[in-house]
């Protein structure tokens, strides 16, 4: 028999409320849990779209959110949420428009840079770079302007070559 406590690893954050979550999407009550631990900054999902909010031990049942989720857990399992200290996951975007030109998912880091990933990886988007490719993008940017990216406006992975734009100074 295996016994595993379920722990907080997010905030989802929709319509000025806030919900603490588990790796697998799973709403957890906030009186049980400290999150974030001490030493750590708190990670959002945010999502704008209106779904039933599920009741404490219940999964999310919304595409975007399960979504970026994923994504976390990719970047945790690969150690970037620390290294490039990513604060939110927008999420807003899945499942919407895509011809208002946005981009589904934008991944914004606690020194305000703005990075560009796309599409999630259970779209199906044919042309759209893997997560792990979208990554190399990233780090090579990072390694070049440091993992902080205090001085980016923004980073686009979603193409072959990585497209990023310091902030300008006035």
């Amino acid at each position: 028999m295996k016994f595993e406590l379920r722990r907080p690893v997010a905030i989802v954050k929709r319509k000025r409320k806030k919900y603490l979550v588990d790796k697998d999407c799973v709403r957890l009550p906030k009186k049980y849990y400290k999150y974030p631990e001490e030493g750590d900054d708190p990670i959002y999902i945010v999502s704008r779209r209106s779904v039933k909010v599920p009741e404490y031990g219940e999964k999310w049942n919304d595409r975007s959110i399960e979504g970026g989720m994923n994504l976390l857990n990719y970047l945790k399992h690969n150690g970037i949420h620390k290294l490039l200290k990513i604060a939110s996951i927008d999420v807003s975007k899945i499942s919407g428009s895509r011809k208002d030109g946005k981009i589904d998912v934008v991944l914004w880091t606690k020194n305000g840079a703005k990075i560009k990933w796309g599409y999630s990886a259970s779209s199906g988007q044919v042309n759209e770079p893997s997560d792990y490719e979208k990554l190399q993008n990233l780090l090579s940017v990072a390694k070049e302007e440091g993992a902080d990216l205090t001085d980016m406006e923004y980073i686009d992975v979603r193409w072959k070559t990585p497209l990023a734009k310091r902030i300008s100074l006035r």
